[in-house]
């Protein structure tokens, strides 16, 4: 499993997010209990459930101060044709391998409607779509769309089931250290 920091490395790369706005968004998901806090030596693992979680953040969050409640909000919506499945649960198991996607899209439009769609694959080859849709209850509303394709949610997937990274990571055929800026 991934670090926070390492999360926020990938997540901010897959999803075309400014590095600065993907750690904010994660330190206030530390300071809210959604995301493991780490201290000294102790580097505590982030698990998929909680990376689906800051990937909401970042995909429908419009105040930092709201991403914990907006993240736990899009966790629970469930899917408009299968009753029993929650978009968490859905993300999560795309990004633990459980599940296979093609893609998963995260938008949220200028009324402050919340949707997201996760392109299935299914044993055989077969393609489904699983849709989710919340209204937003208040606040100014922009619009915003996050796209993750299949190969950003494989390497999502790469450093969520890795044990022995280092502090700097690799992906994609590019090094991202802290010192980067990025």
């Amino acid at each position: 499993m991934a670090t926070a920091k390492q999360l926020v490395d990938i997540l901010a790369y897959v999803t075309g997010t400014r590095r600065n706005r993907v750690n904010q968004l994660a330190r206030q998901m530390i300071n809210d209990g959604l995301l493991p806090i780490s201290s000294g030596r102790d580097i505590k693992q982030v698990p998929p459930s909680s990376a689906a979680l800051l990937m909401f953040a970042i995909a429908f969050s419009e105040r930092v101060a709201d991403a914990s409640t907006v993240a736990k909000k899009m966790r629970n919506i469930p899917c408009t044709a299968e009753g029993g499945k929650r978009l968490g649960d859905v993300v999560a198991g795309v990004l633990s391998g459980e599940m296979t996607a093609s893609q998963i899209d995260l938008h949220r439009d200028s009324t402050g409607r919340f949707s997201a769609t996760v392109h299935l694959i299914l044993p055989g080859g077969k393609k489904s779509q699983l849709q989710f849709y919340a209204k937003h209850g208040g606040g100014v509303f922009w619009q915003s769309t996050r796209s993750i394709n299949n190969l950003g949610l494989r390497q999502i997937q790469y450093i969520l089931s890795r044990h022995d990274l280092p502090e700097g990571i690799e992906f994609a055929g590019i090094k991202t250290m802290e010192a980067d800026g990025v």
